[in-house]
């Protein structure tokens, strides 16, 4: 289906190109190509974009390099896999700008142990922007 001139450049849409998707025990994964931005700060990483994740969430070694802030309470963090986090709880988050393509998008995420993933956005962020995703 092709989109019009007009839709593209709407900026209340959010369009996701360049993408990879691929599969990982029987569930589809889509990561996209961004900027970590805060201050003076720009990361360029990639980030998996998650329907199943609670929450949005950086990695912890890529957080280290950012200013963040304590959480009001500790919250118990898990694994995909049910099994308990390798920092235990999450203490901590972040507000950064995730540049996709040329969309700024601000985005608070908690510190987590992210292992291979460097940027998590869940289903917050997914509610919140409604991507119109071109799939590959």
């Amino acid at each position: 289906m092709e989109r019009s001139r007009n839709e593209v450049d709407d900026p209340s849409f959010i369009f996701i190109q360049g993408t990879s998707v691929f599969g990982i025990q029987n569930k589809a994964c889509l990561v996209v190509p961004i900027n970590v931005i805060q201050g003076s700060q720009s990361i360029p990483t990639n980030a998996l974009i998650d329907s199943g994740a609670y929450d949005n969430f950086i990695d912890a070694d890529i957080a280290k390099l950012l200013d963040t802030a304590n959480l009001d309470s500790e919250i118990d963090c898990r694994n995909v896999d049910g099994t308990p986090n390798k920092d235990g709880t999450l203490k901590r988050y972040t507000w950064i700008k995730v540049m996709m393509d040329n969309q700024p998008l601000y985005v608070k995420c908690k510190v987590a142990n992210l292992g291979y993933e460097r940027i998590i956005l869940g289903d917050p962020w997914l509610q919140e922007h409604n991507p119109q995703i071109d799939w590959p």
